[in-house]
């Protein structure tokens, strides 16, 4: 008796930890690392692009350890977990362009901390905030739902905030 009762609280404490470990938020939309630090903010669309949409945010790393992602690698998914494929996503609140002559660097990438310093790369260390902006293009009625950065979902919200 006393090996299952051990057996069992054993068990239900892995799956806490997985839990707390996959950063599920009480609704079970999002996963990962990455985190809301305040509610997002969906921004109406104006009248002539009625059919485009953007989040702006601030996110958190709520993990230990360094958190990097490559905005050409997050994906925007609808409800239906397809891609929509008119998206950009920026680490960055606001826009911003490389100091690098694009002339000059004759097809080399553009250095880590200058991809970091303009949003095209997220490396945030764990429980800092950074910046973040989305934007799409709903077509056929598709809706984005997620944010899919490879470890994990981050749930976009689904309304204009008025």
């Amino acid at each position: 008796m006393k090996l299952l009762v051990g057996a069992t609280i054993a068990a239900i404490a892995v799956v806490a930890a997985v839990t707390v470990a996959s950063g599920y938020d009480a609704a079970g939309q999002s996963s990962g690392p990455m985190a809301w630090k305040s509610e997002p903010v969906r921004i109406k669309a104006p009248v002539t692009l009625p059919h485009d949409r953007t989040v702006l945010g601030t996110i958190e790393n709520t993990s230990l350890k360094l958190l990097v992602v490559r905005a050409k690698q997050v994906r925007v998914l609808d409800t239906e977990g397809e891609q929509i494929t008119f998206a950009t996503v920026r680490f960055a609140g606001a826009p911003g362009h490389s100091v690098f002559d694009e002339s000059r660097r004759k097809g080399a990438p553009l250095p880590d901390y200058e991809q970091v310093r303009i949003g095209r790369v997220l490396a945030l260390e764990g429980g800092k905030t950074r910046p973040l902006v989305i934007s799409w293009r709903e077509t056929n009625g598709r809706t984005a739902e997620y944010l899919d950065y490879g470890e994990g979902r981050l749930a976009l919200p689904t309304t204009e905030t008025p």
